[in-house]
Order: structure tokens, then sequence, then C-alpha cells
């Protein structure tokens, strides 16, 4: 892939305001301004109208530049692989950097602020950053303070202070999967509730998206949860397995994830009942079992696995002074019957996460998915 310019971006943008619909939303992505041929966002994101556009002209530098990511951890198969896209686009624009330092912060917001301290020492120019939880801001908060621009990303984190911050519309999927759900039921029953980490935006933000929907429909009641399974399959399996024993009568599964999906509904089948309603999230593992088994259930795209690849992008635009946006999400969308086979990957592993390439901009490499993803469990 030819390295990243603005130039590529250009070619994305064929008038000055281009108008995307989604979910009955009309998103702008090019602010209609005299010089918003230059307010281009990255592709695969969405800016939102009215959303302000930052000027980063004081941040212009010539590369090569040093990059520094503070990584929450890299204890799941989702985190280990978005690091790994992050390496490959570096790679392929390694005239443009000179140093790419990572930190793990294994979970630990004293770490992850000291592993931020740690890389304004060794002279970034840009961070890029997911906090742990909002007991990690101090860090970030004290890089952004000396001058170094912030792209944040994934995480809310509850500060405000970052250059630009890039997220998933985690409330939207907390509604998506549960308007689903609702209708599966026939907008009347108990249904169980899984989420990922306690804090954790991804986790919070969907719960958020379906308290939201289950005001308006009072005869679907929570029976069991929310148990958080830190995206953990055996511990969703085990609190399945717990609410089976100890709740009679069980019309539904809501999950926050495929992670705990495909575990809780696999508790559920091999308990000797029959098929449930159930949403999650996009991991392989549960595509691939809701196509063998032909389950009725529903998934949304999660956050991007190419997140970090934008953040990237933006921490690029940033150094040639060129305007970002200073918020960008990502769409979301639904996976059905209708359209399982766009995503799902039967050749390769469970722990597989299909949403990680964007026509035209990245492509995930076919050989490290197969390098991380070969087996087909």
């Amino acid at each position: 892939m030819a390295m990243l310019n603005t130039k590529k971006f250009l070619r994305f943008i064929s008038f000055s305001a281009a108008i995307v619909f989604f979910a009955g939303t009309v998103l702008v992505c090019v602010a209609a301004t005299s010089n918003a041929a230059e307010q281009v966002p990255i592709p695969g994101t969405i800016v939102k109208r009215g959303v302000p556009w930052v000027d980063t002209t004081k941040f212009k530098k010539n590369p090569p530049w040093k990059i520094g990511f503070s990584c929450p951890s890299l204890t799941d198969d989702w985190l280990v692989y978005h690091l790994e896209l992050m390496k490959y686009f570096a790679k392929q624009n390694s005239k443009l950097i000179k140093e790419f330092y990572v930190t793990d912060a294994e979970g630990n917001p004293i770490k992850q602020i000291a592993d931020t301290e740690d890389l304004a020492v060794k002279g970034i120019d840009v961070l890029l950053s997911t906090p742990v939880s909002p007991a990690a801001n101090p860090g970030q908060e004290a890089v952004f303070r000396k001058g170094i621009p912030v792209v944040q990303f994934t995480r809310t984190g509850g500060t405000e202070e970052y250059t630009s911050i890039l997220l998933t519309q985690e409330e939207l999927i907390g509604r998506m999967i549960t308007e689903w759900l609702c209708k599966a039921i026939n907008y009347k029953g108990n249904i169980v509730v899984f989420s990922g980490v306690p804090g954790a935006w991804p986790s919070e933000g969907r719960l958020m998206g379906m308290r939201q929907v289950l005001l308006k429909y009072p005869d679907v009641k929570i029976v069991g949860g929310p148990v958080y399974t830190y995206w953990t399959l055996t511990i969703a399996k085990r609190a399945m397995e717990d609410f089976i024993a100890g709740i009679p009568k069980i019309d539904g599964i809501w999950s926050d994830s495929g992670m705990s999906a495909q575990p809780a509904m696999e508790a559920w089948l091999e308990a000797g009942r029959k098929p449930i309603p159930s949403g999650g999230d996009i991991f392989n593992g549960w595509l691939k079992m809701w196509k063998e088994k032909k389950l009725p259930v529903y998934a949304t795209t999660n956050v991007p696995l190419f997140i970090g690849v934008t953040a990237m992008a933006t921490a690029f635009k940033i150094l040639r002074g060129e305007p970002v946006p200073r918020t960008a999400e990502f769409p979301v969308y639904d996976i059905t019957d209708q359209n399982i086979d766009k995503w799902v990957r039967m050749d390769l592993g469970d722990a597989y996460f299909p949403f990680d390439s964007v026509p035209g901009f990245f492509q995930a490499p076919e050989d490290l998915k197969k390098r991380l993803f070969g087996s087909k469990k």
C-alpha cells in the first residue's frame, strides 16, 4: 500500500460537503466552510454536524516523527491484533516514523500514568492514548499540558485534554442489540445480561444504550446480571450456567460482545435447551457458531480493529499541520442471516475479529490473520 498522504485522502472527497445517511441520522463528513477542502476525515470515520475542527499548524514539523502509544493492556486477542495492525501500518509508513514506542499498562492506571511520563521523556512528537480508566487520566493530561498533541481512541476516559478523539458509537451498539432482542422476544419476557469490563466505555456505553431502549418496553425484564465477564469466555459460561440453575424462565440473552454471547449460548445448549434469541458483537467464534447451528441471533460490528491505524493516520495529519476533527466516530453495521457470509471467516480461529479493514484506505494483511488466527479454534 502506498504511503499515506493528503492527496490520497482527497480522492475520497468529490465535493466540499459530503453527507452520509446512517441509522436515520444525517452525518456531515466535511464541514461546509470556505476551507472545507482542507477538512478531510480519515476514510472509514464519520464527523457529525457541528463538530469543531482543530487547527494543528502549531504542531507542524518535518518527518520522521517519534510516535508513542500508551496501550491499556495486551490481555485479549482484540488488543493484540489491533496493535499488530498498527505496527504493520507503521512499517508501511516507515519514512514518516523515526520511532514507534509502545507501552503496556497491564490494566493498571498507575502504571499507565508512569508509562505516559516515560513516553514524554523519550521526546515523542505525538501521543496515541487509550486510557485504562479515568484513574489513568493524569498521565495523558500531563503530556497534553507539555504541548504534545494527543490522539485518544477507543475509550473516553472522562477527560477533555486531547487534540482529537476517535470513538465507536457504543450507546448506539447497545440500542441496536436491545431493539433486535426485544423484537425477537415479542417485547415481553425475561433476559439475562452480560457486559465486559466495569468502567470501560465499550461496556458502560452499551449498557447505557440498553437501558435507554428498555425504558420503552417495560414487559422486558432483566432477571440476571449485568455480569461483568471481562470479555473472558470461561467467566461468561460459568455465569450462564449459574443463571440456568437459578432462574426458571429465560427468554433471551443480551451481551455486549460475541465473546460473552458465544459461551453463554454454549452453556444454554449444553443444558439441553432450545436456542433462544441472543445478541452480541462481531466475534468470529460467535459468527461461526451462529452459522453452523443456524441460531436465532444477531450481532453488530464492534470497535473496529483499524481504530489504532486511524489514530496513527490522524497523528500524521496533526504533524503535517492539517486540521483534524475534535471528535470522529465509526459507523456501526448490522450482521444478520442475510449478510453473515460477508463477515464470518470459517477458515480462521474463533478469536479473530472481522471488522479490520477499510476499502481503499487500509487492508489487514491475510498473512497476519493466518499467523494469529490460522487455527479454526
